[in-house]
């Protein structure tokens, strides 16, 4: 009986090696996969502040294209409408999850954690760039 793969050192079932189906800590091969992976990796580092500017960008493209809209296209101009409902919502929540990190900051600076919201223990809120939190 030969030893198992395991001792004699090769990949067995499910280890991710080549010609093997890929292992549970093995990256994702699938073009989904990567992208999902990719996603992931964004969310992780997200800054909510970001967000806030990103959104209010977007929000006001749509204003400009509601007030183009207005006259000659009324289903366009009733979906943008909804859409500035939704952004000025999403404003909301991001500014909240800003006001939320820069309260969570000077909590993780004493307790020895890393903040993953600024670097140096500055505040990531716009305004506050250059006062240290805490």
């Amino acid at each position: 009986m030969p030893p198992p793969p395991s001792l004699t050192g090769q990949a067995g079932p499910g280890a991710g090696g080549p010609g093997g189906p890929p292992g549970p800590d093995s990256p994702p091969t699938t073009p989904a996969g990567l992208q999902l992976s990719q996603q992931l990796a964004e969310l992780q580092n997200a800054d909510p502040d970001a967000m806030v500017k990103s959104l209010t960008s977007i929000k006001s493209v749509a204003v400009s294209l509601y007030t183009r809209a207005a006259f000659t296209l009324p289903g366009v101009t009733r979906n943008l409408a909804q859409v500035v409902k939704y952004l000025d919502n999403s404003i909301q929540e991001a500014e909240k999850a800003a006001a939320t990190t820069a309260a969570a900051s000077p909590i993780a600076n004493n307790a020895a954690i890393p903040n993953p919201a600024g670097q140096n223990g500055m505040s990531p809120v716009a305004g506050l760039a250059s006062q240290p939190a805490g």
